[in-house]
């Protein structure tokens, strides 16, 4: 009687339907959790935007060897960052002591402290 009863039909697909989400994203969840390990197995450990930052701020230094009065946009368009992305790399070359600004933002100048 109740395999009849169209609000017994709906409940029963509702849940299968559930069922089968659940399942499908643990399966993607499990995935992903492989995907990263073996990523991390790969770069042993670092992982890749530690490697991508690491090249970004070479870049950042090598430009400004260059040519040191060159602004952080100008930077940015250069290598095809953002701007705010060079900003960051930057903040954290000047952290490390690697990298100094002399004068202000207009007239001033980039300095290499230490060479990488």
């Amino acid at each position: 009687m109740l395999k009849n009863n169209p609000f017994y039909n709906r409940f029963t697909l509702d849940k299968k339907i559930r069922d089968i989400r659940k399942a499908s994203f643990f399966s993607c969840l499990d995935e992903c959790q492989n995907s990263f390990t073996t990523l991390l197995d790969e770069t042993g450990g670092k992982g890749k935007f530690e490697e991508s930052s690491e090249k970004s701020s070479e870049k950042i230094i090598a430009i400004i060897k260059e040519n040191p009065k060159i602004s952080a946009r100008e930077i940015a368009q250069n290598i095809g960052l953002t701007s705010r992305a060079v900003e960051k790399q930057i903040a954290i070359l000047r952290k490390e002591g690697v990298l100094k600004r002399i004068g202000g933002a207009k007239g001033g100048y980039w300095k290499i402290l230490e060479n990488r």
